[in-house]
């Protein structure tokens, strides 16, 4: 089964099958903002040094395996529309919940750091695209690994073939017992002002 662990190894997370849902880069402000925050103010996990997030997506159907009381959650904002799960003992970021997916899937972007193994026994789809790239400054884009797809897969706002894709990700997501919505009544979240 693919399970996302923090670098502490206090937080386990299982979901029922290795296959991800679906794989895209992002370089958006946000996702980055969210890993730079909890390295900074937190003492998390060192971020990658360019800004660009390998994200995955998978059904909001989960299991803890350990380490319930361990998980916080915040958004940037009172009117952020992004939930973000981390370890708070280690502030790994484990998993992303945003408005657009509908209750029905989450996006992980834990193995995008080098230092530790938070993804495992996944199968993963490869990056199927590269998008909000207007968010990165020239100087910014020079320093991006080159991408392994295709150049009509670079998108300078939200990916074209992730808007394509939704449809067939909420057929194959899912709420399970334990999912997003439910963490989040379990933990709370808090706002911050960034």
């Amino acid at each position: 089964m693919l399970t996302i662990h923090c670098k502490c190894d206090s937080v386990a997370i299982e979901w029922p099958h290795k296959k991800v849902l679906w794989q895209l880069e992002c370089c958006c402000n946000e996702c980055t903002t969210r890993i730079q925050y909890l390295h900074a103010e937190k003492n998390g996990p060192q971020p990658p040094a360019h800004q660009l997030l390998d994200g995955i997506w998978l059904k909001n159907d989960f299991t803890i395996l350990k380490g319930l009381e361990n998980i916080g959650a915040f958004k940037l904002s009172p009117t952020g529309r992004t939930t973000c799960f981390y370890c708070s003992k280690c502030a790994t970021a484990l998993l992303a919940d945003h408005i657009i997916y509908k209750e029905l899937v989450v996006i992980t972007q834990v193995h995008n750091f080098m230092d530790f193994d938070g993804l495992r026994n996944a199968t993963l789809l490869g990056p199927q695209a590269r998008h909000f790239m207007r968010d990165l400054t020239s100087n910014q884009r020079d320093r991006l690994p080159p991408f392994k797809g295709s150049h009509g897969a670079l998108y300078e706002g939200v990916s074209d073939s992730l808007v394509e894709v939704f449809p067939e990700l909420y057929k194959k997501g899912g709420t399970g017992i334990m999912n997003a919505q439910r963490l989040a009544e379990i933990t709370g979240v808090s706002y911050l002002e960034i």
